[in-house]
């Protein structure tokens, strides 16, 4: 017993000896330096973001510049920066759809080493695959965060339907969305993105759902599979002959659609966890919901594509370049990923649901750890997203489409909008997809060799 106490007592000895080292290495290295970072987080999460810096500030020894751009800015100007060689000297960027152009290019840090010394594997394993940022196997940053697509439902309506709940059916869904449309009150069953870039991320989960796959799975582009044009054509009914969606699919984009679910005129939309403070906010005149999406065939959905990762840039050296990974190392651990998603603090300590709904932010946290959080899967905002995500039907779609990504889904908008408005087949549709994605991976690995994330 002494021996082992002994032991005990040696071992926490050197863990705190180890500790104190890394702490006073961190802040001799932090000592008087400034961080310049761009982010979205403090524009669109400041109730979270903001605080969330603050106190990387306080425990890195840093004092953070920053500058914040709304998403889809943040993304063109990152690009742009990039070539420019005026990137900070750490950057929150799109993981899933930037890095391959960002790693190339050399614009971003190969985070390899610096892994490595963080115990390499054990370190790595702590995170989400789908959530990575990388490029044939090289990390090049680290998440925070993702989206997941559920389905945001009218109680209110539903109930004044005489419908039971949320369905659980791809079956259900037509019943309850041909039930809920009444245009003479300006009413519909559903709405979704038709005139964003990101059309495939919306009805993506029905070709998931139906048994198809998007992009190049184990060496084969299966988008124009038969799977998914059953599906295809499938969603293109609830527009075409059905007449469940609102007005004007080919003009409804993803904010709209939010709109249209949030004032009463739409009664189910498949949206991100972003929507849910958006909703809250807005205090509808009516009951509402998240659930998990109804299924088809199988059981699951797809990953949003808006995962926030951050890189350290090229042009970020010497000492700047190890603070800008102590910060990035702070930021997307497991504690901060939690915080980041759910300030509990907060939500136990606001004195309405509406002021609780502000420090809940719900995304998918990149950290494995935080899936088992009791607080989030007993919450009925955070656990549609959670369980879906965790469930075997779900899939990263992002990850199987050409490196080139927003040329990718701009094309299969286009083609998807020529098909809402009857000007070709869901087959037709698909097979263009098909081609024209097989010819952007072979002219990507034609100059850079083979592309895997």
């Amino acid at each position: 017993m002494k021996r082992n106490r002994v032991g005990r007592i040696t071992v926490l000895c050197l863990v705190t000896i180890l500790a104190i080292t890394t702490i006073c290495t961190v802040g001799v290295r932090a000592a008087g330096q400034t961080l310049t970072l761009w982010d979205c987080q403090s524009t669109e999460f400041a109730e979270i973001a903001v605080p969330q810096y603050k106190q990387a500030e306080k425990e890195l020894g840093i004092k953070l510049e920053i500058t914040s751009i709304v998403w889809y800015d943040l993304i063109k100007r990152v690009m742009l920066a990039a070539k420019a060689g005026g990137l900070p000297d750490v950057v929150s960027f799109w993981g899933t759809g930037i890095t391959p152009f960002m790693a190339v290019n050399d614009y971003l840090v190969d985070l390899g080493p610096y892994i490595e010394k963080e115990n390499g594997g054990k370190f790595k394993d702590q995170y989400v695959d789908f959530l990575l940022s990388r490029y044939n196997d090289k990390w090049y940053g680290i998440s925070q965060a993702g989206g997941s697509i559920c389905l945001f439902w009218n109680k209110t309506y539903f109930a004044e339907a005489g419908l039971a709940g949320p369905p659980k059916n791809w079956d259900e869904y037509l019943v309850a969305a041909k039930k809920l449309t009444q245009p003479e009150e300006g009413r519909w069953g559903v709405s979704f993105d038709g005139a964003d870039i990101e059309v495939l991320l919306w009805m993506g989960s029905f070709i998931l759902q139906n048994g198809g796959r998007i992009g190049r799975v184990d060496g084969k582009i299966r988008i124009n599979e038969p799977e998914a044009v059953e599906a295809t054509e499938w969603f293109l009914d609830l527009i075409r002959k059905h007449k469940v969606h609102t007005p004007g699919y080919v003009e409804t984009t993803s904010p709209q659609a939010r709109e249209l679910f949030s004032t009463g005129r739409a009664a189910m939309i498949n949206d991100g966890g972003w929507t849910v403070p958006y909703v809250a906010r807005i205090e509808p005149p009516f009951e509402w919901g998240v659930a998990e999406l109804p299924s088809g065939k199988i059981a699951g959905g797809t990953s949003s594509g808006c995962d926030y990762a951050f890189g350290i840039p090229t042009t970020t050296a010497g000492e700047k370049r190890d603070l800008a990974w102590d910060f990035i190392k702070w930021i997307t651990a497991e504690p901060q990923i939690y915080r980041f998603i759910y300030w509990a603090e907060m939500v136990k300590k606001a004195e309405t649901p509406l002021e609780a709904m502000i420090y809940k932010n719900p995304f998918i946290p990149a950290t494995k750890a935080t899936y088992q959080r009791e607080d989030l899967l007993a919450d009925p905002h955070f656990a549609p997203f959670l369980n879906q995500a965790m469930s075997p039907g779900f899939v990263s779609q992002y990850h199987y489409l050409p490196p080139q990504l927003d040329a990718a889904l701009e094309f299969f908008k286009t083609e998807m909008q020529a098909a809402a408005l009857g000007k070709q087949t869901a087959k037709e549709t698909l097979d263009k997809a098909a081609k024209e994605w097989g010819k952007m991976f072979k002219e990507w690995e034609d100059e850079y060799g083979t592309f895997t994330r």
